[in-house]
């Protein structure tokens, strides 16, 4: 059946006034509504719209309040909604009349302004086709007074634009305002307009737009039956998005978030975009990132698997990225680009790059700060790019700090426990290239621009060895003193972490053990200490409980204090080799010279520092259990 209307002609779907009473139901099976031509052949109507109450709960699918659009189609056979300015829009469009003419017989509708009360309608998709509207589906804000998920979902449809659309602009295929719980699954978001059609419009568009709303985009399983519990379908459809500006956009002010998972992202130049969103999950994707030839410096003129502003928490795992290699042009393309993630602990794991210019790329805070010379005493969180392959060719570098760091842990140093403990403490990365020209291709494995520095452990292999670094990276052989052994990579060192739960006990284990080591820390009150310090003519009683853990700040205090020259040498030498700052502070004190000399020129890995790496790495294990527990509500 097929079904045309005039220009600026609407279908409604109304709701129910009162809960309890039954809202407007309309199903469609093999139809098709479109745009009348009565206009001329670029005509378009206003679309299907499909009105809700705010204020009340959608109830289900067959017993509601809400007004329901439910498109029930096979396989072979297809409902169709096209030529619309938005093909479903889950609002009403309020009406008016022109000033002055008040008895005219009906109103006018506007397009532009919503009336929001009548948001929170339902809408159910099923191999629907939605083709050649500006915006495909619109959901207005609704979430549900007891903040249940939104029963609506749209599953195995095609979402598509192509050679005859008749507008001249292209928005998104799916727009999500403030709403939780939209499932969409097995979609696919294409822009099929030829560079033949509307030039303008080519490789446009954006498939998911989330405007501060909880979503998913997701595979469905083929198999009858579900897997068993903890195992895995073995025949998926994946969601898919194609020849768009952005396949998903999200920009979140709330709490909200949202998963991406088991999608393609072909020809797009932006697979995934997030702004502000924290605890993303974005994992076994695969992003066939399109190649822009471009001498911009503006990030959004690059092309990027993903990339995350001001993100945190977030989940990258068991992704692929490479290039569509469409053009074949020396291009500005990256795996992922991470900008502003903070100081706490993120982590990149387990993902593959190859053809791109660079692999994963960090712009601004995405760590904390160290001294740029000398060791580092105090703990460090941040970004952490671990098991991860980088497969040739890639361009620039498999590694790239830009401005601002990431955490100075790439891995950690462990001299004693286990070979398991040790393997999994490293970095565990495998770099593109080893034993490559350094002079053609400069620091290739790790660049890092900003001065900070980054403590990189690998393995006992050539090609988990980053040997062609900014000088500013360290690189670590993970080794155990007692007995000496050398760690070596093994076939289980990188286990999926997908669909494992976290338990709640596993987090506060973590938490706890966390507080203990930094209670060591000059007794766990540096500001306390540092006050009795300062007044107190017994210096060396005041620290000397809390020796070899104190900082740089209670040191510096110490050697400024009234202690005998013995004194400051026994706590001075129990925290050696010593930080740059105290190192400084030192050379000007009046210390005589032999204990100078002594002090200045032990080498090695202080207390601190170890201290620092045990602090480290339990504070980056607690985030990443305390991430993943706030995924999984």
């Amino acid at each position: 059946m097929n079904i045309q209307f005039a220009p600026g002609a609407r279908l409604v779907i109304e709701n129910a006034n009162t809960q309890g009473q039954q809202g407007g139901r309309l199903t469609l099976k093999g139809t098709t509504l479109t745009a009348a031509n009565l206009c001329g052949t670029g005509s378009m109507w206003l679309g299907v719209e499909v009105w809700g109450n705010k204020t009340l709960p959608q109830g289900s699918l067959g017993n509601s309040t809400q007004g329901r659009l439910i498109m029930m189609n096979s396989a072979t056979t297809s409902s169709k909604i096209e030529h619309a300015q938005i093909g479903i829009l889950v609002s009403k469009r309020p009406e008016y009349f022109l000033p002055g003419d008040e008895c005219q017989s009906f109103p006018l509708v506007s397009t532009t302004g919503f009336d929001n009360n009548r948001n929170g309608g339902i809408i159910s998709l099923t191999n629907a086709i939605i083709i050649n509207n500006t915006t495909g589906i619109y959901f207005r804000p609704y979430v549900a007074p007891s903040l249940t998920v939104n029963k609506s979902s749209i599953n195995r449809s095609d979402l598509i634009w192509d050679d005859n659309y008749r507008g001249n602009t292209l928005n998104y295929h799916v727009y999500l305002m403030r709403v939780k719980g939209i499932s969409l699954q097995a979609d696919n978001f294409y822009n099929n307009i030829t560079s033949a059609g509307i030039t303008a419009l080519f490789n446009q568009g954006i498939g998911v737009y989330s405007d501060n709303a909880n979503f998913s985009v997701l595979s469905i399983c083929n198999t009858t039956a579900p897997p068993p519990v903890g195992g895995s379908c073995a025949n998926y459809t994946r969601s898919t998005f194609k020849n768009l500006k952005v396949g998903v956009t999200a920009i979140n002010l709330n709490n909200f978030t949202f998963q991406i998972n088991r999608c393609d992202f072909t020809n797009c130049q932006g697979g995934v975009v997030s702004l502000i969103t924290n605890n993303q999950r974005i994992t076994e994707n695969n992003f066939y990132t399109r190649e822009i030839s471009t001498t911009s410096s503006n990030p959004t003129d690059y092309g990027s698997g993903i990339v995350l502003n001001k993100a945190k928490g977030y989940k990258i795992e068991e992704n692929m990225f490479t290039e569509t290699n469409a053009l074949n042009v020396p291009s500005e393309t990256y795996g992922v680009y991470l900008i502003s993630s903070g100081t706490l602990h993120n982590e990149v794991y387990k993902n593959l790059f190859y053809s791109l210019r660079v692999g994963g790329k960090s712009d601004l805070i995405n760590g904390s700060t160290v001294p740029v010379v000398g060791p580092a005493t105090i703990p460090t969180t941040g970004l952490q790019y671990i098991c991860n392959t980088f497969r040739d060719p890639i361009a620039k570098t498999d590694i790239f700090v830009n401005k601002g760091p990431i955490d100075y842990h790439q891995g950690y140093i462990v001299t004693s426990g286990t070979v398991a403990q040790a393997r999994n403490a490293a970095a565990r990365n495998i770099f593109s290239l080893f034993n490559e020209n350094q002079t053609l291709l400069d620091d290739h494995d790790i660049t890092v621009i900003d001065p900070q520095p980054i403590s990189y452990v690998y393995l006992n292999s050539s090609v988990q060895n980053p040997d062609n670094v900014s000088p500013n990276v360290s690189t670590t052989l993970q080794t155990i003193l007692n007995p000496y052994t050398v760690i070596s990579p093994s076939q289980s060192m990188c286990p999926s972490k997908l669909n494992v739960l976290t338990p709640t006990l596993n987090v506060v284990n973590l938490f706890n053990k966390k507080n203990e080591l930094e209670q060591i820390i000059d007794g766990g009150n540096s500001s306390d200490l540092k006050e009795e310090l300062l007044v107190s003519n017994l210096p060396y009683s005041v620290v000397s409980p809390y020796s070899p853990y104190l900082s740089d700040d209670i040191l510096i205090s110490f050697l400024a204090s009234s202690a005998t020259n013995e004194q400051k040498s026994i706590i001075l030498s129990a925290q050696t080799p010593l930080p740059s700052a105290v190192k400084e502070n030192i050379l000007n004190s009046s210390l005589p010279q032999p204990i100078k000399h002594e002090l200045l020129r032990t080498t090695g890995d202080s207390p601190m520092e170890k201290l620092s790496i045990e602090i480290s790495q339990a504070a980056s294990a607690f985030q990443a259990a305390f991430n993943n527990k706030l995924s999984e509500l």
